[in-house]
């Protein structure tokens, strides 16, 4: 499966992207984030996308379902917090497109190539070890 949850004792969802994330990746992910009593409020969502190796932007790009589900986030009034870590260049660029795309009021998107920005983004210590394997919520 190319994409993984777990909730750090933060309260911050940990999602691992690996491999090609496609079209039903993103839907299935959407679903799990709204419907999900598990998930903690507001939604502070780390995505973990060194592995990644591709990302369906122009999905992103023209999908009427995922402006649908981005609305209903930011309908409920609460301060959504999304940030990408990201390994390879060409997924850092297309990672920025979907940033811009989808910088929404009440949706924060942050990009980040060093796992100390994106810790300090989270305003998580920098010794944290929400990427360590068997950290868990």
């Amino acid at each position: 499966m190319p994409v993984t949850y777990k909730i750090d004792d933060s309260g911050i969802v940990v999602a691992t992207l690996t491999g090609k994330i496609t079209e039903q990746d993103i839907v299935h992910s959407f679903e799990y984030l709204q419907t999900s009593r598990d998930i903690p409020r507001p939604l502070r969502l780390l995505n973990d996308a060194r592995e990644m190796d591709s990302y369906p932007v122009d999905y992103i790009e023209g999908s009427a379902y995922v402006q649908q589900m981005l609305d209903a986030l930011a309908q409920r009034g609460e301060s959504v917090k999304i940030g990408y870590l990201v390994s390879r260049d060409l997924i850092f660029g297309i990672l920025r497109r979907v940033q811009t795309l989808l910088d929404l009021g009440g949706i924060e998107i942050g990009v980040f190539r060093e796992l100390d920005e994106i810790l300090d983004w989270f305003n998580l210590p920098l010794d944290s070890t929400i990427l360590a394997s068997g950290s868990s919520g």
